[in-house]
């Protein structure tokens, strides 16, 4: 008794995990059915085809159905059935040769679909065996046309509980299940109960000799060794019949001479220590005992450790891991599998692994099995079919474990990496066209380059020559108008003979004193643009300073506000005179490279500036103008700020006011080149940087951030 008891507690939680996947696995394979009659049936080219009685055409539609379906299910008897409204066979996929035959009356799963017009699912006895089948009524405008039929051989279910348990399989069915089951007297086991499948033939077939009743045994000898049976899981038929049960046999040979062994000498030291003392005896057996079950529990418990463990480096490795039977039948799969395929984990337990291998041929499919089953091994790029029809591209590296009857397979998708080879072979085949023909491409477009570049730089030197006429024009206009006041002064004085001598001398030396302010201003502009051949070092306050003094006079006469202020030491200056510059720690700001193109820039940001005062002025004729230039510098970096109060710049556009002939400005107002040459000459000669926001107060702002140690970079 406690023999059995201590066995029963072993063997336990694997009855309960056989009977869950017992009523499982047959739920799940009626799902699988059932999809693949929705599929078939879906196309209307399949309907019409039976409709007309066409079964020629009806042969070449379903032939991709019915092998995705034996390739799901492996090498076990599968059917795909079209049967007419009386019951009689129109088409087998799986029999081609065989129709016309009469099913109605040895069907009642049949009938009762056709009667009914409903679809019917379950287990079924039938002439060949015992089969789980979905059946639905077929329907062409409206109209009962027939019955399609899809099943599989209810070996497959026995076969895959034997793999996911380890237990040997058999089904036996009741004698009077069915009249229609050709029986063989060989299969007899019992006065009430016949064997049409089992996986281990000469095993059962001792134990069913060793039967003396037809109930079966928990614990049976077979050869000295010892079997486990289950034969409680019952088979029931569509029509909620019993129609026989599944039974399991399980070698537990070891298992139970380590009960026996631990039992023997448990009861042999009980002996010994009765002989001493009573009491001492019986407490010492309990505890002995429970400490048996403790250590077995524990043993229990590290294995499962164990196993999750195991599970563990399964389930979270990046790789898809496929674990199948000897026959492929899919065992266990990880999250990674899931991804790859798009199947879930609980699908793929129904699957077998070569059905992800359906596109490729078959040919291919038995090199896999083959190189699985003969060498251990399999390597190599397959294409895989995922759950919504899709190829995709695998690298499967997979090994047998032959102590286990096992195989693990590890699988990568190569679908973008195989497509990313693809393009790089056909950009390097276009590269080496390219090449081909590089030289005179290289040639053409260095002089499209030249050509644009000579168009901009003329553009841009028709711009800077109109900026600077107009500002010596506004520099000039103060001294001719001082210049005509003395010619119309000394005119009146000598038609009124009021002219002396003194008059005329100051006359004189006054006029050469314009004319030389004139012409020094000429001599100013000229120079001041004048482009730098080297790299010098210049102070970024005073050039600042000598270009607003030099454009002071044309703002001034916009009625606009000009300020320039400089930081240092922590106080701001006005360094629009020279007198008021002051003498700063950072070396009067100096900076190193190419003084005029440094001109050439500022020159174009002010002249920005300048105009979008003015568009605002001409917007509202009581609004004052301001520019304001600051000046800092810190921890060797000159930052160079300037804004104004003009029209802003939009949003949408800021990023495009560095692109060439882009611009603002009305057509005919703008060329669109001087911010592209503005950052051209600050980042790419200058080594600086350039940016253009809008200020919260209104207006634009352009920062020019310049650094000391350029000179230590050349």
């Amino acid at each position: 008794m406690r023999n059995h008891q201590a066995f029963k507690l072993m063997t336990e939680r694997d009855r309960t995990r056989l009977h869950g996947l017992a009523e499982d696995l047959p739920k799940r394979f009626l799902e699988l059915l059932l999809n693949f009659n929705n599929d078939a049936l879906s196309n209307e080219k399949v309907i019409t085809a039976f409709a007309e009685r066409d079964r020629e055409k009806l042969s070449l539609l379903l032939e991709p159905y019915f092998e995705h379906l034996k390739g799901d299910f492996g090498n076990v008897r599968t059917v795909m059935h079209f049967l007419l409204t009386d019951g009689t066979s129109f088409y087998r996929a799986h029999d081609p040769e065989q129709f016309g035959d009469n099913l109605i009356d040895s069907r009642p799963m049949l009938r009762k679909a056709l009667e009914t017009g409903e679809m019917q699912s379950g287990f079924e006895t039938g002439r060949y065996g015992l089969s789980l089948r979905v059946i639905n009524p077929v329907y062409h405008n409206g109209s009962l046309i027939g019955a399609f039929d899809t099943a599989i051989d209810a070996s497959f279910i026995a076969t895959r509980l034997s793999s996911l348990t380890s237990y040997s399989a058999s089904i036996l069915i009741n004698m009077q299940s069915s009249s229609h089951y050709q029986m063989k007297l060989t299969n007899k086991v019992s006065v009430n109960m016949f064997e049409i499948f089992n996986n281990s033939p000469e095993l059962f077939e001792k134990i069913y000799g060793k039967l003396k009743s037809d109930k079966f045994p928990d614990l049976i000898e077979v050869d000295d060794r010892n079997f486990l049976l289950i034969s409680d899981i019952a088979i029931t038929e569509f029509n909620g019949e019993k129609t026989g049960e599944f039974l399991f046999v399980l070698d537990v040979t070891e298992e139970t001479r380590w009960v026996k062994s631990y039992l023997y000498k448990s009861a042999a030291a009980a002996a010994v220590i009765v002989m001493l003392i009573l009491f001492i005896i019986r407490k010492g057996f309990m505890e002995m005992i429970g400490g048996l079950e403790k250590k077995y529990a524990r043993t229990i418990l590290t294995l499962e450790r164990k196993e999750a463990q195991c599970r563990g480096y399964i389930v979270n490795a990046p790789l898809a891991v496929f674990v199948t039977d000897s026959g492929l039948n899919l065992l266990e799969t990880n999250p990674a599998a899931e991804h790859l395929t798009g199947y879930s984990g609980a699908e793929m337990m129904l699957m077998n692994f070569i059905a992800l291998f359906h596109y490729e041929t078959t040919e291919t499919r038995n090199q896999v099995k083959q190189s699985l089953s003969e060498t251990g091994r399999l390597s190599g790029m397959y294409t895989f079919r995922t759950k919504d029809g899709k190829r995709i591209q695998v690298h499967a590296e997979g090994a047998s474990l032959t102590s286990h009857r096992m195989n693990i397979v590890f699988c990568r998708d190569v679908t973008e990496e195989n497509a990313l080879k693809v393009s790089l072979e056909k950009a390097y085949a276009k590269l080496e066209d390219m090449n081909r023909h590089l030289a005179a491409k290289v040639e053409e477009e260095v002089e499209k380059r030249q050509k644009t570049e000579k168009h901009l730089e003329m553009q841009k030197k028709f711009s800077d020559m109109g900026q600077m006429i107009n500002a010596i024009a506004h520099q000039w206009r103060q001294p001719l108008n001082a210049l005509g006041i003395y010619i119309q002064d000394t005119a009146e004085r000598i038609r009124d003979n009021a002219l002396t001598e003194q008059d005329l001398s100051e006359f004189e030396s006054v006029s050469m004193l314009l004319i030389s302010q004139m012409s020094d201003t000429i001599d100013n502009f000229r120079s001041f643009f004048l482009p730098s051949k080297e790299q010098e070092q210049f102070n970024v306050a005073e050039e600042t300073a000598y270009l607003l003094r030099m454009i002071s006079a044309q703002i001034a006469s916009k009625n606009i506000d000009l300020k320039y202020t400089c930081e240092c030491d922590g106080e701001k200056h006005n360094c629009m005179n020279d007198y008021s510059m002051p003498v700063c720690s950072s070396g009067y700001i100096a900076a190193f490279g190419y003084v005029g193109e440094f001109r050439q820039a500022l020159m174009n940001v002010v002249s920005n500036a300048i105009y979008a005062v003015e568009e605002k002025c001409m917007e509202d004729k009581n609004y004052k103008g301001t520019i304001s230039v600051e000046l800092s510098c810190y921890n060797g970096i000159i930052k160079l700020t300037v804004k104004d109060n003009g029209t802003g710049i939009a949003n949408e556009t800021l990023s495009k006011v560095f692109d060439p002939y882009y611009t603002t400005k009305p057509q005919g107002r703008g060329t669109g080149i001087g911010l592209y040459v503005t950052k051209l000459l600050i980042e790419k000669h200058m080594g600086g940087k350039i940016r253009i926001y809008n200020n919260p107060e209104g207006g634009a702002g352009v920062e020019i951030t310049l650094s000391q140690d350029i000179a230590d970079e050349q």
